[in-house]
């Protein structure tokens, strides 16, 4: 009976339109089974919007003769995820947006489900992520979290008696249903990231606000994880190693990095990782990560002002959904 009267919503109910954001940086080879999972919709997206940060490929072209109904918009440089996906939500016209990757396809129920899902919980919801499963490995994650030094994971799921529905810390950019009013609330991606953990910075910036975000089980998105940016070894290096950093020093309170002395342990954690870098071959990346920390001292410390002076949660709420170093 749920599923019958939810069905008859469809043709009315404004609550159930939804806009998809998509950044695309060549995915000639990606969007088309993207795009065709999305047109096979239980619940269709009212709009489809691909921001294209000026690829080098076919993918304009693939996409404008396929899905001439697709909204693009063509950036003349490639200013990163954040950034597509910020102008993406601005341009939307939809009360719920969808964030998503590229090298994703959608289960043909998943936008159906994670709709109904966010209309039945509370305001204090910021998103509602899926169930991904990673179609290199086969793992299924839901969402992710912190351990106690910053670093983040996605959750995987190794069992089969997992709600359907339940909370989890942070939400993953790989796909997200939000609504679009939260982001004049928590802020949009941090556009400095480029790519690569602005989703944990801006999840962990709306559980400082006070909201949570929830999973559907049931909704599943199958995730080609890193399609794009294994191409480009040294950006991807760079920008996971200096991003890691960047988000601990803008969000984590002052309590929680003195506590257990996690700032020397972090510290320690930042040198293995440099060295483990050089000794990659990602030396000259790792230099380049921590010198941009170095030369953006000032940004930082002013944002991390702003994030924390807007903090409505206790440190012990923090503290508690910060995982065990050992613990994955």
């Amino acid at each position: 009976m749920l599923r019958k009267n939810y069905d008859n919503q469809k043709k009315f109910d404004k609550s159930l339109k939804v806009s998809v954001i998509i950044p695309n940086y060549n995915g000639e080879k990606l969007i088309d089974d993207c795009l065709k999972s999305l047109y096979a919709q239980t619940l269709k997206p009212r709009e489809i919007i691909i921001i294209d940060n000026a690829s080098t490929d076919n993918s304009r072209i693939v996409i404008k003769r396929n899905y001439p109904e697709v909204k693009m918009i063509f950036l003349k440089k490639n200013k990163g995820f954040a950034y597509a996906v910020n102008l993406g939500i601005k341009k939307s016209s939809c009360s719920k947006v969808l964030i998503l990757n590229n090298d994703t396809i959608v289960d043909g129920k998943a936008i159906e489900l994670l709709v109904y899902t966010l209309n039945k919980k509370s305001d204090y919801i910021a998103g509602v992520v899926p169930c991904v499963i990673n179609t290199t490995n086969g793992i299924k994650s839901i969402g992710a979290y912190v351990n106690e030094l910053g670093q983040a994971f996605v959750k995987p799921v190794f069992t089969k008696k997992i709600s359907d529905t339940g909370e989890v810390f942070l939400a993953t950019g790989a796909a997200i249903l939000c609504r679009k009013e939260i982001f004049a609330e928590i802020g949009y991606f941090e556009e400095k990231f480029f790519a690569y953990a602005e989703d944990i910075d801006w999840s962990f910036r709306a559980q400082l606000r006070g909201y949570k975000f929830v999973y559907n089980n049931k909704a599943i998105i199958f995730h080609i994880e890193k399609a794009t940016s294994s191409k480009l070894p040294k950006l991807l290096e760079y920008l996971q190693y200096r991003n890691a950093y960047l988000f601990i020093i803008r969000c984590f309170p002052r309590e929680v990095l003195f506590k257990r002395f996690r700032f020397i342990r972090m510290f320690a954690t930042n040198i293995n990782t440099f060295v483990y870098l050089v000794l990659k071959g990602f030396g000259i990346e790792a230099l380049k990560a921590n010198f941009w920390l170095l030369i953006n001292v000032h940004w930082i410390i002013q944002s991390r002002k702003k994030i924390l002076n807007d903090c409505l949660v206790s440190i012990d709420y923090i503290e508690k959904h910060l995982r065990s170093k050992d613990v994955r």
